[in-house]
């Protein structure tokens, strides 16, 4: 008796680990569709031409000295009323929404600014204040989703609207449907695991 009790239990445990192995199965999946980065050299460590620069009035450069990762990033400087910016076309889908993520400091007063702007319909996300002056890099969140009858989508960088600096670093525009995704599938096999741990 006490080995059909025992066997029983080994059953049962071999069923609750096939499930966890079904729900890592799935994870592996969906994975596959979470950060997948649009931005191509999001570090700006390539420099093979991804990137578009404007100089206008100001400077735009890659540089080394200051960085979140990798060893370059962006540098964006006010030269005058003709903002220096760095852009790049990026592909997304109507109707969906997007998740930006970049690192980004000021010169200690001064920010820069940010947009995604769509020849066709126009601002997507209006120009705005990354919100860090600080000489300290910070992470910066948005999402937005992408209007219909869209063209070539851009997402755009910009020195600081008065005279100074910023930096920009380690960006991504991700389909933000990934992460609830990825999001539900973990939360299950939490649960799952949770439920194993409790029993044994």
């Amino acid at each position: 008796m006490l080995q059909d009790a025992i066997t029983n239990r080994d059953k049962e445990l071999a069923n609750r680990i096939e499930e966890v192995d079904d729900i890592v199965n799935l994870i592996t999946v969906a994975g596959r569709g979470y950060g997948l980065n649009v931005v191509t050299d999001p570090g700006f460590e390539l420099d093979n031409g991804t990137w578009s620069f404007t100089t206008g009035d100001g400077t735009v450069d890659i540089v080394e000295t200051d960085k979140y990762a990798g060893k370059r990033s962006l540098r964006v400087d006010y030269g005058g009323a003709a903002s220096a910016n760095a852009r790049q076309a990026i592909s997304v889908v109507a109707a969906n929404v997007y998740s930006v993520q970049f690192w980004t400091r000021g010169d200690g007063t001064n920010q820069g600014l940010w947009m995604v702007w769509d020849t066709a319909a126009g601002p997507i996300v209006s120009q705005r204040t990354t919100g860090v002056t600080a000489a300290t890099w910070t992470l910066v969140t948005h999402s937005f989703t992408m209007l219909a009858g869209g063209g070539t989508t851009y997402l755009i960088f910009y020195s600081p609207s008065t005279a100074g600096y910023a930096y920009f670093d380690d960006i991504t525009v991700m389909d933000a449907i990934t992460y609830a995704t990825l999001d539900e599938v973990v939360g299950q096999l939490w649960r799952a695991m949770r439920q194993i741990l409790g029993d044994w």
